[in-house]
């Protein structure tokens, strides 16, 4: 039997336009919010939540925070005209705000479950006010058809992009009303509204420029045309300063009017699959059925994480497999240098159809530091390196040897239904060391060969573990919304 290692694409499920709390549109003095009859409550959340635990995927969810705000920093004068350059909504100093007990439970509830949601920035209020029209695009402009004539289709809204500070500085106010800083600093992950985001090429001003100074590492969004019409970008992948962005180019799966909608429409060959929050109400259950079949796809996968979508899009298309008798080797000498000074490169995941055998055994000039097959009998081999920052694979060649049979590899972690992101996993004789990023509350799986006696860390909370035959399982805890980084040690 022929077996054949790939870099599978890793797709991401991304939804749009969180955080409204009313279905009630406020257009045209206003934004679109949710196009629903049905308004935002706890039970959507608890739902989503339910919908991640069942793919084993962390939903990258976009929030608009305006709604959010008990202290109504949204009216403060540094926020507003004539002091900034334009409102923070479209009330200006006069924003009056209120928040239900239902808001708050909610927060509460997303603080707890980081290890299904990535809480990603999309904007305050999902506009921009200046002239006391509402504009839909919050951090950048949108171009009218006279100014996209003349050659712009996306611009600044202002040269020293102050703007898009004070709205970062609004929007992080709001998150310390429920978050501490050792909570959420401020979201890796981002959205722009309206997909507006200004980009050139070393231009000073960009929005990646700023978002970057607040810690936002990732950003998906359909990039119709960033900048003047010669500065359009089609790149696999872009870097922004210390931003990181992905076209969503590809189906446009559900129009975001539709609550409940099921998509049935394969996802193409780029990472990320789009949704707003009424999309999947009350059809939750036909999205996680959705997301589950992507396994079916020889080159594709789930992802587990942002982290792992953007680093296993940049291995899909920079890194280059070479399948031998029993051997495969990943030639990584042509992944771009930026995406190591920008640390999004992490482990890469190969994949390999076994049907009812296991890989027994793996060796070669790199780690091992995951392993689980799925029900359609497709294997998936996390590999990096335990010294590198994040477990990355460094740019060199590297070749694996395995053999594929009916036993089990005596020591691996099963990530087959968890989020966290493993950066590297060290066997001892009677120690076993598994370093990682780890989110929210949730059970390593980890197989091990020997009686466990303890089971420490720094950092995460451990909760509890027993060991049941060969697999060890570690309830543990996480602070961070963004993930703790740690090394759990596991005695014999």
């Amino acid at each position: 039997m022929i077996f054949n290692f790939n870099i599978p694409l890793a797709h991401g499920f991304v939804i749009d336009d969180m955080g409204w709390r009313e279905s009630k549109s406020l257009k045209p003095e206003g934004p679109p919010r949710l196009h629903s009859t049905h308004n935002a409550n706890i039970n959507d959340y608890f739902n989503l939540v339910a919908m991640a635990k069942a793919c084993g995927t962390r939903v990258f969810c976009a929030f608009i925070l305006g709604e959010f705000d008990k202290e109504n920093v949204c009216a403060k004068p540094c926020y507003n005209m004539p002091e900034a350059p334009s409102n923070m909504t479209e009330f200006g100093l006069n924003w009056k705000n209120t928040v239900n007990d239902d808001q708050i439970q909610t927060m509460d509830f997303l603080k707890e479950n980081s290890q299904s949601i990535d809480f990603a920035l999309h904007g305050v209020r999902h506009g921009h006010y200046a002239t006391g029209e509402w504009e839909e695009s919050e951090w950048a402009k949108r171009c009218n058809k006279e100014e996209r004539l003349a050659g712009e289709k996306i611009t600044p809204w202002d040269e020293k992009n102050l703007t898009n500070k004070l709205t970062a500085l609004c929007y992080k106010e709001i998150l310390r009303q429920y978050f501490t800083e050792e909570e959420l600093p401020f979201p890796e992950s981002f959205v722009p509204p309206n997909h507006a985001y200004f980009y050139r090429e070393n231009a000073h001003n960009t929005t990646g420029a700023v978002l970057s100074e607040f810690g936002v590492k990732y950003a998906n969004f359909k990039n119709t045309g960033s900048g003047s019409e010669d500065h359009t970008t089609d790149k696999i992948i872009n870097f922004d300063h210390k931003l990181t962005f992905i076209d969503r180019r590809g189906v446009k799966h559900c129009s975001y009017k539709k609550t409940g909608a099921k998509p049935f429409i394969p996802p193409r060959n780029f990472p990320w699959i789009e949704a707003h929050f009424n999309n999947i109400w009350g059809s939750e259950t036909y999205w996680a059925k959705y997301l589950k079949r992507i396994n079916l796809f020889p080159n594709k996968m789930l992802g587990k994480n942002t982290e792992h979508v953007f680093s296993q899009w940049i291995y899909k298309n920079f890194a280059k497999v070479k399948n031998g008798l029993n051997s495969v080797t990943i030639d990584c000498t042509q992944i771009p240098e930026k995406a190591y000074e920008n640390e999004i490169l992490s482990y890469v995941v190969l994949k390999i159809f076994v049907g009812n055998m296991e890989i027994e055994s793996v060796s070669g000039n790199c780690d091992i530091f995951a392993y689980y097959k799925d029900k359609f009998g497709f294997a998936y081999l996390t590999v990096g390196r335990w010294e590198n920052l994040m477990g990355r694979l460094d740019r060199e060649i590297y070749k694996i040897t395995y053999k594929v049979g009916r036993k089990k590899m005596p020591c691996y972690v099963d990530n087959s239904m968890s989020t966290f992101y493993p950066y590297g996993l060290e066997i001892g004789e009677n120690e076993v060391k598994l370093k990682g990023k780890f989110y929210g509350r949730e059970t390593v799986k980890i197989k091990v060969p020997f009686k466990v006696a303890s089971v420490t860390c720094s950092k995460v909370k451990i909760l509890g573990f027993k060991q049941e035959k060969d697999f060890l399982y570690i309830d543990l805890k996480a602070l961070c919304m963004l993930g703790d980084t740690d090394t759990i040690v596991i005695g014999g």
